[in-house]
């Protein structure tokens, strides 16, 4: 156990010295204003989808799954958004060798920061969405001291999609369906979180897959202290957050060991 922690602290110095962390930053940049280059509507397109996924789930929904839920439109805003972060930065973190293919073949540099810059990249307009998100809040309903727990938030969504992106970049560079295969678990996924229902509606008997499920506690943490005006569990923040860590390093470590071999199968 020692030996892998020094291993990966090892790593990790190699990964976070100036030159990897510039090259971090540019790559991260180049792609972000590269996906809103020629935009008319700028950073309104942000909120553009999760607004018209909320008047679809609304116009559903609202006169009976969602008659019992407090301010269900915001309940619906805020889980769409989380959703779509998380499905959008794993779909395009699992991509990045494919999508820098030659880069890679050709350069040496530590691989993982193209699946970082990539998660970052997402992240980026992920922010503009909650900061969009926060002013309709402030000027329809308030926010509170709870408001501090956000970047805690944040933080675990980051983590958690940083995580599965590392699995699955290496994991589709040795067997090609793993995108196919992913692409069925967030349709899945989409359905087993409660992003336009309460998750007390769940029978007992599958209530364990929200259990299980980091995204459900994560939205419902946002719901909490946005919504419901309340402060988060500290004792279950504190789990989901340690057992969110444990996993990002074993990812890490699988990345590692896996990823030497990347350049010759993409």
């Amino acid at each position: 156990i020692i030996k892998i922690f020094i291993s990966i602290e090892f790593k990790m110095d190699e990964l976070l010295n100036k030159k990897n962390l510039n090259l971090l930053k540019e790559l991260t940049l180049s792609n972000f204003k590269l996906r809103n280059e020629g935009s008319v509507l700028g950073i309104f397109w942000y909120l553009l989808n999760p607004l018209l996924m909320l008047i679809v789930l609304y116009f559903i929904f609202s006169k009976n799954i969602g008659s019992s839920i407090q301010n269900y439109a915001f309940y619906v805003l805020i889980g769409v958004i989380q959703w779509n972060f998380f499905s959008s930065s794993t779909s395009d973190g699992m991509l990045s060798f494919e999508r820098y293919k030659e880069l890679v073949k050709k350069v040496n540099f530590p691989r993982e920061l193209l699946v970082i810059s990539s998660v970052f990249n997402i992240f980026l307009s992920h922010l503009i969405e909650w900061g969009l998100l926060l002013i309709l809040l402030i000027f329809i309903s308030g926010i509170t001291y709870n408001l501090i727990f956000l970047p805690i938030i944040l933080l675990l969504e980051l983590i958690l999609s940083l995580t599965l992106s590392l699995i699955l970049s290496v994991a589709i560079s040795y067997y090609r369906d793993i995108e196919g295969i992913w692409k069925n678990v967030l349709f899945v996924g989409w359905f087993l979180t409660p992003i336009f229902y309460a998750k007390e509606i769940i029978p007992n008997k599958f209530s364990f897959i929200n259990i299980i499920n980091p995204l459900s506690h994560i939205i419902t943490f946002a719901r909490t202290i946005l919504i419901n005006n309340k402060q988060i569990d500290l004792l279950i923040l504190s789990f989901i957050f340690l057992c969110l860590i444990i996993l990002f390093i074993l990812s890490y470590i699988i990345f590692k060991k896996l990823v030497i071999n990347v350049a010759e199968r993409i």
